[in-house]
């Protein structure tokens, strides 16, 4: 039996003249050889992009650095907009609801009581934050680690449209991940519901923190689509909060990128 992703996935709509996903405008090649591939095959592009979609859940802000921060803005876009208060790493947000700005990216307007100026409503860009609960150093106990993995898998395989390809782990390459957590678990998944899965961060996010929390060796975890480029990792980044990489700013000018950051063309 298979199930339909979750209502994140209910609002998307498919149309070739509207503006690139961040997923196919980034036209992300994370190295590979961080993860131990040598090459990669892309793929033809399939254009969506969501329609408005209302959300109840919680985020948390995630910056790769200690002291990093978000601007809480009027609007969803980085240009045009009133910064209205600013989000240190680690401040909760409701989210309230998301959409996709003309940049591409995903937006969310949020609400905090955390920012150091009251009860404030504003838009948050969505890669600078995390949809799972920051974590804590997990047991070693025995079959935690392969149960949610399992249930993981499962959940993934249920997914209507969806068929989990493979599922495995190997050692990643970054010289400055989190220290005592050398691997990477990798679910690779088949079928023409591949793409709305893709598209559904919040969950594949919460995947990805449900691994790591029960798993003392993963450092990330990777989701992509079997036999294309097409991928996005989840990482443990500081603040113990796992959300998706982002594109290296400063592609060409340096090499490798830093944990949390990924190439992009």
């Amino acid at each position: 039996m298979h199930l339909p992703v979750t209502r994140e996935l209910t609002a998307f709509k498919r149309a070739s003249s509207m503006p690139l996903h961040p997923r196919f405008r980034q036209l992300c090649v994370q190295p590979l050889w961080a993860l131990g591939s040598t090459a990669f095959i892309l793929t033809s592009l399939v254009f969506i992009r969501p329609a408005e979609t209302a959300l109840s859940e919680f985020a948390w802000v995630s910056t790769l650095d200690a002291d990093g921060y978000v601007n809480v803005r009027s609007r969803p876009s980085s240009y045009y907009s009133k910064i209205e208060a600013r989000a240190d790493r680690g401040t909760k947000l409701e989210v309230i609801r998301r959409e996709t700005a003309s940049d591409g990216y995903y937006w969310y307007q949020v609400r905090s009581q955390q920012t150091g100026s009251g009860n404030v409503t504003g838009w948050v860009r969505g890669d600078l934050v995390s949809f799972s609960a920051p974590i804590t150093t997990p047991q070693r106990e025995a079959n935690r680690c392969a149960n949610t993995l399992q249930k993981i898998e499962t959940r993934l395989d249920a997914v209507a449209g969806v068929t989990l390809e493979s599922s495995r782990q190997q050692a990643h390459e970054f010289q400055d991940g989190p220290q005592a957590r050398a691997m990477v678990q990798i679910f690779s998944f088949s079928g023409e519901g591949r793409t709305e899965l893709m598209y559904s961060t919040v969950m594949l996010n919460r995947m990805a923190g449900e691994a790591i929390a029960h798993c003392p060796d993963l450092a990330a975890v990777r989701f992509s689509a079997h036999r294309t480029d097409w991928y996005q990792d989840y990482g443990l980044l500081p603040g113990d909060l796992v959300r998706g990489f982002v594109c290296d700013p400063d592609y060409g000018e340096k090499s490798p990128p830093r944990w949390g950051e990924m190439i992009c063309l």
